[in-house]
C-alpha cells in the first residue's frame, strides 16, 4: 500500500480513470478517489454513485460501499468552526445530483481550505483553494495504534490517565494540538503511537 505522500506524487498532474464510467466522459472527481481508497487503503470501490454519495450514503446499509468505508473512515460533518484535516476525502453536493470529492491537503483555515482533485478546471489532479460553499463535511481515515498508548484527558503528559489504547486498535483523530490528537470529548493521545497516512 502506498503512503499519502507517495500517492500524491503519483497521481499528481494525470488524469487517471478507474473504470471507464461513464464511458462517454471518463475521467471524474470520483475516480481519483476509487484509486486512493485501493492505492492507501486496500478498499476496493464499486460502482458506488456519484461523488456526494460517498458522504450522503456513509451510514446506508444499503450503500455499496458501506461495510468497507465505515471500517476504515469516520463521517465528520462540515459545521462553522471545522477544518479538514490531510488525507480527508472531502465532498461537497454543489447543488447537483452529482456534487464533488476530493482529498485534503491539511492547509486550510475556517474560509477556504486545500485539496487534490481531479475533473476540476480540467481533468487533471492539481491541488485546488476551496471555500465552504455547500460543503458536505468529509470522511476521515482512521488510524492504527503501533503501539499501547495511554488516553489522557488532555494534550500532554501532566493530564490524567483515563485508560489506554492497544496495539492494532482503529481511533479516528478530531483535532491535534502539537504532537497529540484529540479521539472523543476529553480524549487525547499522543501521536507517536499512531501510523501515519
Amino acid at each position: 500500500m502506498m503512503t499519502f505522500n507517495t500517492f500524491i506524487n503519483t497521481y499528481f498532474g494525470k488524469a487517471s480513470d478507474y473504470d471507464r464510467v461513464p464511458t462517454q466522459d471518463p475521467v471524474q472527481c470520483v475516480d481519483l478517489i476509487k484509486y486512493y481508497l485501493r492505492d492507501v487503503f486496500n478498499i476496493r470501490a464499486g460502482a458506488w454513485g456519484n461523488a456526494r454519495d460517498y458522504y450522503e450514503c456513509f451510514n446506508s446499509s444499503s450503500w455499496g460501499g458501506y461495510k468497507q468505508m465505515n471500517n476504515a473512515f469516520t463521517r465528520i460533518a462540515n459545521t462553522p468552526s471545522f477544518v479538514p484535516m490531510k488525507g480527508d476525502i472531502c465532498v461537497w453536493s454543489m447543488n447537483n445530483k452529482n456534487g464533488h470529492i476530493a482529498i485534503s491537503e491539511g492547509s486550510g483555515n475556517t474560509k477556504t481550505f486545500y485539496t487534490y482533485d481531479q475533473n476540476w478546471n480540467g481533468k487533471q489532479m492539481k491541488k485546488v483553494k476551496h471555500n465552504y460553499k455547500t460543503f458536505l463535511g468529509v470522511l476521515r481515515p482512521k488510524r492504527t495504534v503501533c503501539d499501547d498508548v495511554n488516553i489522557r484527558t488532555g494534550p500532554g503528559t501532566t493530564f490524567k490517565v483515563l485508560g489506554e489504547k492497544k496495539t492494532g486498535e482503529k481511533v479516528t483523530i478530531y483535532e491535534t494540538k502539537g504532537n497529540w490528537g484529540r479521539i472523543g470529548d476529553g480524549r487525547w493521545i499522543h501521536l507517536n503511537y499512531v501510523l501515519p497516512l
